[in-house]
């Protein structure tokens, strides 16, 4: 089950989705969603993803990830969902060593919302400890076509892109809707024969990408503005646990992969 799944990312899988056996919900439902919210009855789940999270906004409005996050694990466990999968993020890092950050690395100065999904992470974790549901936590890299620079492009705005003293534009650490996809039916496949799962798992391609290159490669035109102050230019992640645990699944960081997310079907390929 998806929990979540009427945000972009969660639209962005279920069109990737095909015949996976997944039940997608969220808490208003919809065409092709089940509606769900905690303390709603649960059919008999394997495992559960939880996308649901507060993205944009105000900076006010990112502590609501830390009780959507309590009270969904809480509900989970409740269920008795034998693997509970956290969909958190990259920006829980904030800056990050040239090398990538490592899942026991210390937070550097994270953002608002990263330091929500910080605090979510650790109210999820707590809410599954002493029960039978085992937790993992992902920290995924961006999401191609469900970042801001996805949500610019699908909303026709302007793009513009910081241009840093020391690099010639911002680098992250990227993934696909369907590599997620792909990497959360794996982690079940590996919890249900027994495998021994870490709580906290970074997930993304294992070099990060020039968002330049990302539009380019999707043939968009974007200018170039001076990055704010406190702007981080480069933020990755290792991916050393990932491949360790998983490197049939690595996601790809290819830009024309990526590339293809931002743009409607009708312009894929050409």
């Amino acid at each position: 089950m998806v929990i979540g799944a009427s945000g972009r990312s969660g639209q962005l899988m279920r069109k990737a989705g095909g015949a996976a056996p997944v039940i997608w919900a969220s808490r208003r439902g919809g065409p092709g969603l089940t509606r769900w919210r905690p303390g709603d009855p649960l059919p008999k789940l394997r495992a559960a993803l939880v996308l649901s999270a507060v993205t944009t906004g105000r900076a006010e409005g990112y502590p609501e990830n830390i009780r959507i996050a309590r009270e969904t694990a809480a509900a989970l466990a409740a269920a008795g969902v034998p693997l509970c999968i956290y969909a958190s993020t990259q920006a829980v890092y904030g800056r990050t060593a040239e090398h990538g950050a490592t899942e026991g690395d210390a937070p550097c100065a994270p953002s608002a919302y990263g330091a929500s999904k910080l605090a979510a992470e650790r109210q999820f974790a707590l809410a599954l400890s002493g029960t039978r549901s085992r937790g993992v936590i992902l920290r995924l890299g961006n999401i191609a076509g469900a970042d801001r620079l996805g949500r610019q492009v699908a909303r026709g705005l302007p793009l513009r892109l910081d241009r840093f003293d020391d690099g010639p534009g911002p680098e992250r650490s990227y993934l696909t809707a369907p590599c997620l996809l792909r990497l959360a039916l794996g982690v079940m496949e590996a919890h249900s024969q027994g495998a021994d799962l870490p709580l906290i798992l970074n997930a993304a391609a294992p070099e990060p990408v020039a968002m330049a290159e990302i539009l380019q490669a999707a043939g968009l035109p974007f200018d170039w503005r001076r990055a704010p102050e406190g702007a981080a230019r480069r933020i990755t992640m290792s991916m050393a646990r990932l491949a360790g645990l998983f490197p049939d699944l690595l996601p790809k960081g290819d830009p024309a992969i990526l590339a293809a997310a931002l743009l409607p079907v009708g312009r894929q390929g050409r």
